[in-house]
């Protein structure tokens, strides 16, 4: 399932031999769904709730739909980061890796945003996501969301408070499973 949804999102189409029925569904229906599924999170989110409904709709339609199968990683730590994604359905795992640890940090559930860290920033994805069921996600990249940082100066300091509590967060779970670390090592000596 993961090969085929990682060639799906590189346009790239299996021929199976014997006898095929395709139905399609008109493309622009579910992608005005998953538009309005994201448009619904993105409203309960205390970071976007600044937005006026007219901003919010404009930056939607510059994201785009992207399926994750079981297993596979949404984002990778230390690659290039220029967009957030809100899960519409699924679940997520993310993880932080430091000196060879991986510390699982939190457990990401339909309605929940990530990857705003690298988008505001510029810096290196500082975590990695791996989809713990089938996932589809809302990419808004960095064009999408400047002309509203720009029209909205509220958004941009909620986005820093929240890049500043999840940073917080981060290391305070890593550095708790770090001394755990260490002290299971002590008793195994």
């Amino acid at each position: 399932t993961n090969v085929w949804y990682g060639l799906h999102r590189h346009g790239i189409k299996i021929p199976l031999p014997g006898r095929t029925v395709q139905l399609e569904r008109p493309a622009r229906s579910r992608e005005r769904e998953m538009q309005s599924t994201a448009r619904n999170i993105l409203r309960q989110q205390p970071l976007f709730k600044s937005l006026a409904d007219i901003e919010l709709d404009a930056l939607l339609p510059h994201g785009h739909i992207t399926h994750f199968g079981r297993g596979e990683k949404l984002i990778e730590q230390g690659e290039d980061g220029d967009s957030m994604f809100i899960l519409v359905d699924g679940e997520a795992n993310v993880v932080v890796d430091r000196n060879g640890l991986q510390a699982h940090v939190a457990s990401l559930k339909s309605g929940d945003c990530f990857g705003e860290m690298s988008l505001l920033t510029g810096e290196k994805r500082s975590a990695t996501v791996i989809a713990s069921s089938d996932c589809e996600v809302v990419e808004i990249d960095r064009t999408g969301t400047a002309r509203s940082l720009q029209e909205n100066p509220e958004l941009l300091h909620k986005l820093s408070e929240l890049l500043a509590h999840r940073q917080m967060e981060n290391e305070g779970i890593f550095a708790a499973q770090l001394q755990a670390h260490i002290l299971q090592a002590k008793k195994d000596e």
